[in-house]
């Protein structure tokens, strides 16, 4: 399935030198929904990741933004979960979503008694939502020089 975005090269300055590339996995269920794929390119913290409002509206991307179309039942919160620069390293936040956030296996999530969690540099994988869920992404994490 071709990428529904093109990558989002932001033009706003960016002094971090961090930048997170997201793609969207095969969902590993044969029944899972069927959901278009993603391909964004982030520079910009924080950077969240949420549902559109309106169902079958499409995804929607900004410089700070990803908000996916997600069909009933919702996989994915409103406001779901957040990249933020903090320290010097980029951390995933779950936003006290519904279903949680897993990062490489690490659940994230307030009934999972922690919340946000470092983002390794490399390849990483992210799901939003319950094991079932079609929103599952490969992160890559690098840090440009400069």
């Amino acid at each position: 399935m071709p990428p529904l975005f093109g990558r989002l090269q932001s033009s706003l300055p960016d002094s971090s030198g961090f930048e997170i590339t997201i793609e969207s996995l095969s969902p590993d269920d044969d029944l899972a929904v069927e959901v278009a794929a993603v391909a964004v390119t982030v520079r910009l913290f924080p950077f969240r990741i949420g549902r559109v409002s309106q169902q079958g509206s499409g995804h929607r991307v900004t410089a700070r933004a990803l908000m996916l179309d997600d069909p009933r039942p919702h996989n994915v919160s409103r406001e779901h979960c957040v990249f933020e620069l903090r320290d010097g390293q980029i951390w995933l936040r779950d936003c006290e979503s519904t279903l949680g956030t897993v990062l490489n296996g690490e659940h994230l999530g307030t009934r999972h008694g922690q919340v946000d969690q470092i983002v390794p540099p490399g390849e990483s994988e992210l799901l939003l939502g319950g094991h079932h869920s079609p929103h599952r992404f490969r992160l890559c994490l690098s840090r440009q020089p400069g």
